[in-house]
């Protein structure tokens, strides 16, 4: 082997960075409390050595080396020696390395597991979707807390993987800030081919600055007819007031109207924590606002009658709120569904049922035994351009209950 130190470029160091913090707190969790202190000094006066063999673990994955757990060890070893020029040192090294081989090969085969996990498999299409917290946010927010590991899904084509990438969106509530690293690439037969991003957009290659769109087939849009492709219908905003995500009915050409009538709603309606605008795949409903101003012998002024006012409809809304975890979830957080949304108030559903559906979602959402489970009523007014209108301090709850 070449006598030589190695180098590592940077994603490679912040994968064995995270592999190392993965192997301490995996030691942690098999570890009796009481010696919990001795097992972090441990790991911490050799954090170093273990981020190097887990970048060369990360080097040989990368590489797709076919036997790639004992070329790890054997390179490990020889970078330290490498760095050792004190004969004396060296051969004091060599005892201890051959004196801990069983417990290097050990960790080394868990690196190569985590690792690996990062890599897309070699045959087929694959879309890799993760969530990481978005540093703007306090940690006790959901966009601040939210962590989905990185997972590769097998995906029929890129339309497919499209569909995928906005329904994790939707049902996870991710912010742009929340889908990163490697979510929304899409890897052909091993290799890198296209990525996802946050409004489902498609972009050539897997690097963040791609300025070339492709279609839903992987070709340049600028070599194919634009009315063919399948971009989305229109955009919608969504708010986030009360612990979850919500949107009424209106539908918009462009993302900078929809973006414009999130502003406009949240000054107004003070419960709104943050707003979001994502593709819709229906028609647009709401005109553009743009003023036409014509030169010349002022037209005949035509009466016009006013625009009808909005009709309002007081419904009631039924949600499930969860203080807990769910699904993957590794810490506390809060989720507010949906039970029903229009429910007459003159015919209120029976408690009973209620509950059936409550269980049914904490079936369906994986909801973890210790969390909090709330049933809560909302009176609401909906008028019929959409607008949702909440009255502040007039939820009632139903029902609580701690999941056994």
């Amino acid at each position: 082997m070449t006598a030589h130190t190695a180098t590592f470029d940077h994603d490679t160091k912040l994968r064995a960075r995270d592999y190392v913090d993965r192997l301490q707190q995996e030691s942690l969790a098999r570890s009796a409390s009481g010696s919990h202190a001795d097992v972090l000094g441990y790991w911490r006066a050799r954090s170093g050595m273990y981020r190097h063999l887990a970048a060369v673990v990360v080097t040989a994955v990368k590489s797709r080396m076919s036997d790639g757990e004992r070329w790890s060890l054997e390179r490990f070893r020889q970078d330290l020696l490498n760095r050792t020029a004190d004969p004396a040192s060296r051969a004091e090294f060599q005892r201890w390395f051959d004196h801990r081989h069983g417990m290097l090969r050990s960790i080394t085969r868990r690196l190569w597991q985590l690792a690996t996990e990062q890599e897309p498999p070699l045959a087929g299409l694959w879309l890799a979707l993760e969530a990481q917290p978005n540093p703007d946010f306090e940690s006790g927010t959901h966009n601040g807390s939210i962590s989905i590991p990185l997972k590769w899904h097998s995906i029929a084509d890129i339309a497919d993987g499209r569909r995928r990438v906005l329904d994790f969106i939707k049902y996870n509530q991710l912010g742009g800030g929340n889908f990163v690293g490697k979510a929304g690439q899409i890897a052909r037969n091993g290799e890198p081919w296209v990525h996802l991003s946050y409004n489902g957009r498609i972009w050539k290659g897997w690097e963040f600055d791609s300025k070339a769109e492709v279609d839903e087939k992987g070709n340049p849009i600028s070599q194919v007819d634009e009315q063919s492709q399948s971009k989305p219908h229109s955009f919608k905003f969504e708010v986030l007031a009360g612990g979850g995500w919500a949107s009424n009915s209106q539908r918009y050409e462009t993302p900078d109207q929809a973006q414009s009538a999130a502003r406009e709603l949240s000054s107004r309606w003070m419960a709104v924590e943050d707003w979001r605008v994502v593709p819709s795949d229906e028609p647009p409903n709401q005109q553009s606002k743009i003023v036409v101003i014509q030169v010349g012998d002022k037209p005949p002024v035509t009466p016009v009658a006013p625009p009808p006012q909005p009709q309002e409809e007081n419904v009631l809304r039924y949600s499930l709120q969860i203080r807990g975890r769910w699904g993957r979830k590794r810490t506390d957080d809060f989720l507010s569904v949906d039970l029903a949304k229009r429910v007459d108030p003159k015919a209120p559903w029976a408690l009973t049922t209620l509950q059936i559906m409550m269980f049914n979602k904490v079936r369906e959402l994986a909801v973890q035994p210790g969390a909090r489970l709330k049933l809560v009523e909302s009176p609401m007014t909906i008028s019929s351009d959409g607008i949702e209108r909440f009255l502040l301090g007039s939820d009632r709850t139903l029902h609580e209950e701690v999941l056994k």
